[in-house]
């Protein structure tokens, strides 16, 4: 139940104005408007009172210039009363709700029952650095979105131990703290090449270029190294998407460009471990 309790009742009551009570029914704008009219009204009228009030004071020098001022204050203060409640005519005649209080407002009130449920929103995984349990719990939320999408890494999905972490190159391939702008990268390779997606490489140590928070990643790729006519579903994918070739480079047979991301067709160190592999390097 909507109320009103005016501060000062006693000014509105000198004033010759109701005080207004919406107790026992929502407060319209019907009501607030009208009550504003009123307290307007009633101000300019107490002015024109009191200019008439100054103009009769004036007026009884009785000499010629104090006439003249008393006439002049007069005028004004008639023709300021004939403008004002001309206004009002005018307002209700060219558009009668300004005066009533409907301006339509009713069309913008909400109907119950009509509220669009919100759309889920997926919780980015953590970029926040930790303990191992941490990077671990990391790890396992990213493989948990992945997963679903059929979407695995070279190593089973398995995380990195808490030694490998430590080593210079460790076998195996973390998600730990992967940035979601990667996350969401490789969810849609996944679902616009249709394609067998394996991340090799991931935020583990070993990388130049990899880590925690950035959102490098590899991904494996079939046929012969640096072959610009590779079959493999995922190159031939890429390179008819690719909106821009940058070029070999020192570490790439060839770059593609898409949806802002850099696809290297990484070349093989000069001294590669048994484990690698023709891969992207996507950064």
């Amino acid at each position: 139940m909507a109320s009103y309790t005016a501060l000062e009742p006693s000014s509105l009551s000198s004033l010759g104005v109701p005080v207004p009570t919406f107790s026992g029914s929502s407060a319209s704008f019907f009501a607030t408007s009208t009550f504003l009219y009123a307290l307007l009204f009633s101000a300019i009228v107490m002015a024109a009172f009191y200019r008439y009030v100054t103009a009769g004071v004036i007026r009884m020098q009785s000499s010629e210039n104090a006439i003249r001022q008393s006439n002049e204050i007069i005028k004004k203060v008639t023709l300021g009363l004939l403008g004002v409640f001309s206004l009002f005519l005018i307002l209700f005649t060219v558009n009668k709700g300004l005066v009533t209080g409907d301006v339509g407002l009713s069309g913008l009130k909400a109907g119950r029952g009509t509220i669009t449920p919100a759309v889920p929103v997926t919780t980015p995984v953590s970029t926040s650095r930790g303990s191992y349990e941490d990077r671990v719990k990391s790890h396992r939320a990213v493989v948990a979105r992945l997963t679903p999408s059929n979407i695995h890494t070279n190593r089973g999905d398995a995380p990195c131990s808490e030694s490998q972490f430590n080593e210079r190159r460790p076998s195996c391939t973390s998600l730990a703290y992967l940035p979601e702008e990667a996350i969401q990268m490789i969810l849609k390779i996944n679902a616009d090449c249709r394609c067998t997606v394996v991340i090799t490489g991931g935020t583990e140590p070993g990388h130049t270029t990899h880590g925690e928070g950035k959102r490098a990643f590899d991904l494996r790729l079939g046929g012969a190294r640096g072959d610009p006519n590779n079959t493999d579903p995922l190159y031939v994918f890429i390179k008819g998407r690719a909106i821009n070739k940058l070029g070999a480079s020192g570490n790439c047979f060839e770059r593609y460009l898409w949806n802002t991301f850099t696809f290297c067709d990484e070349k093989p160190p000069s001294n590669p471990p048994p484990t690698w592999a023709p891969h992207f390097h996507v950064y």
